[in-house]
């Protein structure tokens, strides 16, 4: 199975599935490497500030095992070939959550809807920003997210995961803050040009960590 059969298959189930995980009828073994937290980080991420504030960030454990990765409570579960864009997601969610959910501030829900609204008003220029860049799996995910999957490339979340409340802000957060994690200037371009508003406060909700 390729990285994009992974991510279609086991993206939506990246959280909330915790508790009992078996691959048949055999427990999952997870492996405890919270104690690498600060070598893993430093090799993870390619943005010395967004770096800092994961180093700065109370991870409680990080371990790996199965196939699935995901955040509870400042939590990480990895699958064992994880890779490093992957880890910085969940980071992300890490310091949302250690930061009283960040995602959930007004004016980052209120900058998202308006970018919401705009792509909605002029869904043909998105679906050919999508189809030039489908290969960016952040702007193919949120994008995604935001139109209920009508706009979306070749990673996404199931429809019914963006039912759920909250859930559009979270990804948005933990997107963005891979894309700015893992230096990727094509795609946190794209996002100031096309998303410009929650661009902007997500860059104000990181100041706040500075």
């Amino acid at each position: 199975m390729n990285y994009q059969e992974w991510y279609c298959k086991y993206v939506d189930k990246e959280e909330g599935i915790i508790d009992n995980l078996f691959n048949r009828n055999q427990k999952v073994q997870y492996k405890d490497i919270t104690k690498q937290k600060t070598n893993i980080i430093n090799q993870a991420f390619n943005n010395d500030i967004i770096k800092n504030i994961a180093l700065n960030t109370d991870i409680r454990t990080i371990k790996i095992g199965g196939n699935k990765a995901y955040h509870r409570n400042g939590n990480i579960v990895l699958r064992n070939n994880y890779d490093n864009r992957t880890l910085i997601h969940e980071i992300g969610h890490a310091v949302d959550y250690n930061n009283k959910w960040l995602s959930s501030n007004n004016s980052f829900i209120k900058a998202i809807q308006l970018d919401k609204n705009n792509i909605l008003k002029h869904q043909d220029m998105y679906k050919k920003l999508i189809k030039n860049n489908t290969d960016n799996r952040e702007l193919s995910d949120i994008v995604g997210g935001m139109t209920n999957n009508k706009i979306v490339g070749k990673y996404k979340h199931q429809s019914k995961y963006w039912k759920k409340t909250g859930k559009l802000e979270k990804e948005m957060f933990a997107q963005i803050f891979t894309m700015a994690g893992n230096n990727d200037i094509k795609q946190l371009e794209l996002f100031q040009k096309y998303l410009p508003n929650t661009f902007k406060e997500f860059d104000n909700l990181i100041r706040r960590l500075l």
